[in-house]
């Protein structure tokens, strides 16, 4: 169950980087590499 959760977590935070930086090149702005 725990593990899960972790799976869970590091899923939505791959989709949030990957929302951010698509949002960012849309309105053309260089996303950094690291945060």
């Amino acid at each position: 169950a725990e593990g899960e959760v972790r799976e869970a977590r590091l899923a939505l935070v791959e989709a949030s980087r990957w929302t951010i930086r698509n949002t960012l090149l849309c309105l053309g702005i260089d996303a950094p590499e690291e945060m």
